[in-house]
């Protein structure tokens, strides 16, 4: 899974990302905007991942503006974060795909201040 910065929407208010989702027999792309009347950004609800970082009871979710990308994370309370990735594309959906990654609870810390920093 990889973020990457692609630009503001047209008022210049909300971030646009574009997400990348790869592996074996998978490679799906979409852009899309932050949603402004979310109570999240993606830097906060990041950061709320990284302070929480010894877990917590049930799934954490953070959509898109137009949900076309999803994440639902889930802490085993062990060392792992399981987070689930689902990209969507189009309304009704064109195609659809989703993946489920195994991630550190330590690295949730330096993803929200490298998405911090791509926020102009």
């Amino acid at each position: 899974m990889e973020l990457h910065p692609a630009g503001s929407t047209e008022q210049g208010s909300m971030p646009m990302w574009r997400a990348v989702l790869s592996g074996r027999g998978l490679n799906a792309s979409l852009v899309f905007a932050e949603a402004g009347w979310e109570p999240q950004s993606l830097a906060d609800f990041l950061d709320g991942i990284a302070a929480d970082w010894r877990g917590w009871v049930g799934d954490r979710r953070w959509h898109s503006e137009a949900a076309e990308m999803r994440f639902v994370l889930r802490h085993d309370k062990t060392n792992t974060v399981l987070v689930r990735v689902e990209l969507e594309d189009g309304a009704p959906p064109r195609w659809r795909c989703e993946a489920e990654l195994e991630v550190d609870p330590g690295v949730f810390q330096q993803l929200a201040v490298e998405v911090r920093q791509a926020v102009p």
